[in-house]
């Protein structure tokens, strides 16, 4: 299940894979302010988001509506029915 706004819903893009996942900057995860709270080089891997597989996702809640057992046809419910 997937709870999100309407607005994050790329209607143009046919599969997730196709999603660029933008790379927040590692600080946000290795200090608190200035102080830093890991080794100094440690590599941190800091998505924005992540990209749920579509096998895994059985129903997509959003503000205009749920679809169950999302498809490109019933996501288009969601543009029609509101």
């Amino acid at each position: 299940m997937v709870v999100a706004p309407m607005s994050t819903i790329d209607w143009q893009t046919e599969s997730g894979q196709q999603i660029v996942i933008e790379q927040r900057p590692s600080t946000e995860v290795t200090h608190i302010g200035a102080t830093p709270l890991t080794a100094d080089g440690v590599q941190v891997n800091n998505p924005a988001f992540d990209v749920m597989p579509a096998a895994l996702i059985t129903a997509i809640i959003t503000e205009a509506g749920i679809v169950l057992s999302p498809s490109a046809a019933t996501m288009k419910t969601l543009l029609t029915d509101h």
